[in-house]
């Protein structure tokens, strides 16, 4: 086996997302996911059904990285948060997104908190609220049970192996 970095996500908040319902109040969750090429890993965090455009969340995401991944340059491995608002009758709706080369998480330190975001639509110029999150990369965590470790066709390289949500 290679080696690999542990790498952790913690979403703490969004701000000023726009209001995408016509009707009701917006409840939002995030989709995260680690992107290689056209493969993604993901993860759905709890809705917050009491902040509004405002949602506070604190979920924790801890990924296994290929150490080689992170010293390629321009390798389109990716950070991605996609903001939906969930609706009880009609199907989910797109808020917006944040998409971060995790070379550039890495390069930029090692471990940062409360990073701002612009959030944007692939649909839309502007922006449309902010994003804060908080990641570090680690080493390799000694305590993790192997079988997690196995590489499969979807993943590519990329393994969840824990996640925790704190929803306040």
């Amino acid at each position: 086996m290679g080696e690999y970095r542990s790498f952790q996500v913690t979403l703490v908040s969004a701000s000023n997302l726009q209001d995408v319902r016509n009707f009701g109040e917006m409840k939002v969750y995030a989709k995260v996911s680690l992107r290689k090429n056209s493969s993604e890993t993901k993860w759905k965090t709890p809705v917050d059904m009491r902040n509004k455009t405002n949602p506070c969340r604190n979920c924790q995401i801890q990924y296994l990285i290929p150490e080689e991944t992170l010293h390629q340059v321009d390798n389109g491995d990716m950070l991605l948060v996609k903001l939906c608002c969930k609706r009880s009758l009609l199907k989910n709706k797109y808020v917006g997104e944040v998409n971060i080369s995790l070379n550039q998480l890495f390069a930029e330190a090692p471990a940062r908190e409360n990073v701002v975001y612009d959030v944007l639509r692939n649909d839309a110029e502007g922006t449309f609220g902010t994003l804060n999150l908080s990641y570090s990369f680690g080493t390799f965590p000694r305590n993790i049970n192997v079988p997690v470790l196995r590489q499969s066709n979807t993943t590519r390289g990329y393994f969840l192996f824990s996640k925790s949500a704190k929803n306040s």
